[in-house]
């Protein structure tokens, strides 16, 4: 008898809440079915707190996320409404437990979440545990992620903010009265009514006299409501120019328990500027309509924005006023807008202490009319006409604006058709430019000479419409597929809205081919002065221009020039270092042929040397350029000045011909004489021969300033010898009275270098003397000159020196203001 071998194989089978069992013995099955309870599993995944860190007594929200990470749905509450809650120092408000029913399951890996709220009653770190399906009334595979734990930090409620420190003019100059304004917001998360925190304060405004201050008083029927602000008030001004830190702390003695200490500082830094540094400019003139489509009848605004662009706020209305309008004087401005007429103005606010014009601000005017007259009208416009304001710049005080008005919409759409041009691109195109004076749409009719109608000959050259340009002022086309050696004639058509212009008849050639041909002759026009050489040529063919040059010796040539295509070429090589060059002209047309010049040389000078080689090809004219002697324009050394409005507002400065070659003058504040600084030793001896003397006791009151010295500094602190000579300190130690502080720095700052505390300057005694050049007649004659921008004093003890301070602080002039002089 075979005897059979069997085994048992169990098999479990998780099919919803089933398991079955199948035995196989001896060859027979046998089927057990099973009833097993399913294993879910719920995982606490995090705990959060709004706030992060919560404050003490405040109501706060815990929000606790549970996954469901078994593939079985949750259908009901059952585990889930089964819960602890251990947080430490916490007293419980109330749970809002998730909406879980068989319609709004919880689904494989999405999660529901707790919300508990509640307060905490004690500063510092709590924990927080939190275990879901506590009492286990739902199965689950494991039970070790039921539970979570987080610490948080517990802060105080309150807190104070020191936000911003203000003053009320972004311009101030010394002496100025300002409001400086210290904001302190609420930052806590309950009302102040206590002045806790709030009258505990200290503050330090460097250099700041202060007049009066008004301190914010909290209490409980005049609270502090969250995130309001309090407001700290300083009225006073400041002594001395220069950047001054601002710093202020709340709460300096912790009257308040906060969960910030650290913004209860704060520092700013305000820039304190001169007193003179006074500019108005007139930036604009703007229209309501556009500029192109003015019409007579049409109603019109026209807006004048006046900026201030000096560095100190404005504080009265000086310059700016408008009394009446009209095409004639109002208050402080002169105003012409002829062919229209004026209904209305409406001004911006004036500037005053409550409301400065701070610097970069504008003023607005406007003027509300009618155009009344057709044609090309100036607009202008001035401010300050009566010279109120002593100014860095009086140039631009006025604007001017240049419309044209037409009678009608016919007139204004009316155009003209000019510069009209053929240009060769090869022996099979050419090219066609012409302008008009308003956009305008257009197109080129041509035809071969010959035929009498352009539509029978666009027809025989297989177009369908004419060659068209885009929509501008200057336009350009290009006839393609043309016979070579062939006369065309062609016109233009052109449309502007309603209005359509035909040029007359032009004609234009094709050459026999594309071979580039050279116009006249190759130029060159060498300036000896400025290393640079410029060379020109043209061809009868469209194409690009470049220049090869080299070195004579030299192996490989250098290129420069332009791909785009052009009939006239003009190329410039710039800072050619002195010697013999070789080059030649290239240009390449469209079709791909080469013209190539000869071989020409040219000579850059080196040294003082004059003259110039004058060899070059035989089809190359060289010309040289006049010697620096016989351009130079003769300058007269004194000029008597007879304008006298402009020289009330330059006397005393130094003024520089910025449209010509920067020539200075230096305009004398009491003879109405400018004299001529040219070179620095002329710039030299024409400061010093208009020097008066001065005694040091004086000269003192005057504050120092400090442009470029030159000459020998032995110690090396930035101050030459002769500069440290002049104000008495040692030139062979960087700090003179051991302070801590060298020379320099206490010099620029306002301070003795010879000893402690501020140099005593007179500010008035400085302004009276602003222009002049001072000799110390107690010393060895040292010369200094009076800035009139900032009332400073400016060494000239060397020819260097003072053609540094002409540079440095000279006021640019155009030559028609100084030919007005």
């Amino acid at each position: 008898m075979n005897f059979i071998n069997f085994q048992i194989v169990n098999f479990f089978v998780s099919v919803k809440k089933f398991s079955f069992l199948f035995i196989f013995s001896f060859g027979i099955f046998l089927f057990y079915p099973a009833v097993v309870q399913a294993a879910y599993d719920l995982e606490v995944t995090g705990i959060s707190v709004s706030p992060a860190k919560p404050p003490l007594n405040i109501l706060t929200t815990i929000t606790v996320t549970v996954k469901n990470t078994d593939v079985e749905p949750l259908t009901d509450l059952t585990g889930i409404d089964s819960y602890n809650i251990n947080f430490q120092n916490f007293e419980l408000s109330s749970v809002t437990l998730p909406t879980i029913t068989a319609a709004k399951p919880v689904a494989y890996n999405a999660t529901f979440k707790y919300i508990i709220k509640g307060i905490f009653d004690e500063i510092g770190t709590s924990r927080l545990t939190f275990q879901v399906n506590s009492d286990q009334a739902l199965t689950e595979r494991t039970y070790t992620n039921n539970n979570k734990s987080v610490s948080v930090e517990v802060v105080p409620a309150h807190d104070l903010l020191v936000s911003s420190i203000k003053s009320s003019m972004t311009g101030l100059s010394e002496g100025q009265e300002t409001t400086i304004t210290v904001k302190v917001q609420n930052n806590g998360y309950l009302d102040l009514i206590n002045n806790f925190g709030i009258r505990s304060y200290t503050y330090e405004f460097q250099d700041f006299v202060e007049k009066s201050k008004t301190i914010p008083n909290i209490s409980i029927s005049a609270p502090l409501l969250k995130k309001a602000y309090a407001e700290y008030i300083f009225v006073g001004y400041f002594t001395g120019e220069g950047e001054k830190v601002l710093k202020f702390t709340a709460d300096q003695e912790d009257q308040l328990d906060e969960f910030d200490e650290a913004n209860n500082k704060k520092e700013a830094i305000i820039s304190v500027g001169s007193e003179d540094d006074i500019d108005l400019a007139v930036t604009s003139i703007s229209l309501s309509k556009d500029l192109n489509k003015l019409i007579v009848d049409d109603d019109i605004t026209i807006t004048v924005l006046v900026k201030n662009t000096g560095g100190i706020s404005l504080l009265d209305a000086k310059g700016l006023l408008e009394r009446d309008y009209g095409y004639a004087t109002g208050g402080d401005l002169l105003y012409s807008f002829p062919g229209i007429e004026i209904t209305e103005i409406i001004h911006g606010t004036y500037p005053d202490t409550d409301n400065p014009l701070n610097p970069n601000e504008t003023i607005s005017y406007k003027f509300l009319g009618t155009i009344k007259d057709a044609g090309i009208h100036e607009l202008s416009f001035r401010a300050d006409i009566h010279g109120d304001l002593t100014e860095t710049n009086e140039e631009n005080n006025s604007i001017n604006k240049t419309i044209t008005v037409y009678k009608s919409l016919e007139d204004m759409y009316d155009f003209d058709i000019s510069d009209v041009k053929c240009s060769t691109i090869s022996s099979s195109s050419l090219q066609i430019i012409w302008s008009t004076n308003k956009e305008s749409d257009g197109y080129i009719m041509y035809k071969e000479k010959g035929y009498s109608e352009y539509d029978r000959f666009l027809l025989s050259i297989y177009l369908t419409k004419w060659p068209a340009a885009d929509d501008t002022m200057n336009h350009v086309v290009t006839l393609k597929r043309l016979k070579p050696q062939t006369e065309y004639l062609y016109e233009i058509k052109a449309k502007n809205q309603t209005i359509e212009k035909t040029s007359a008849v032009f004609q234009c050639f094709t050459p026999p081919s594309d071979k580039i041909s050279l116009m006249g002759d190759v130029s060159s026009k060498i300036d000896q002065e400025n290393k640079k050489i410029t060379i020109d040529w043209s061809t009868d063919i469209l194409s690009s221009g470049y220049v090869y040059y080299k070195k004579k010796g030299d192996a490989k040539y250098l290129s420069i020039g332009k791909d785009a295509l052009a009939a006239s070429h003009s190329v410039t090589i710039e800072k050619l270092a002195a010697g013999i060059y070789e080059f030649y002209a290239y240009s390449k047309s469209s079709p791909g042929t080469v013209f190539k010049s000869d071989t020409g040389t040219f000579t850059v000078l080196g040294g003082d040397e004059e003259g110039g080689s004058q060899t070059g090809i035989s089809n190359t004219t060289q010309t040289q350029t006049e010697t620096q002697n016989q351009n130079k324009e003769s300058i007269s050394a004194s000029v008597q000045i007879k304008n006298q409005n402009m020289y009330q507002n330059l006397r005393g400065k130094i003024i520089l011909k910025v449209e010509s070659k920067g020539e200075a003058y230096y305009v004398n504040p009491a003879s109405e004489t400018m004299y001529y600084l040219g070179r620095p030793q002329d710039a030299f001896a024409v400061m010093r021969q208009q020097g008066v003397g001065i005694s040091s006791v004086n000269l003192d009151k005057i504050k120092i300033g400090i442009a470029s010295l030159s000459g020998v500094d032995a110690d090396g602190d930035g101050l030459s010898d002769i500069f440290e000579d002049a104000i008495g300190t040692d030139k062979n130690k960087k700090d003179t009275d051991s302070d801590g502080f060298g020379d320099k720095q206490e010099v620029e700052d306002g301070y003795n270098p010879l000893g402690a505390g501020k140099i005593n300057t007179d500010i008035n005694f400085a302004s009276t003397h602003k222009g002049k050049i001072f000799l110390q007649v107690e010393g060895k004659g040292e010369a200094w000159y009076v800035n009139p921008r900032d009332g400073k004093r400016y060494f000239l003890g060397r020819p260097a020196d003072a053609f540094a301070v002409m540079r440095n602080l000279g006021l640019g002039i155009s030559n028609s203001n100084f030919d007005s002089l």
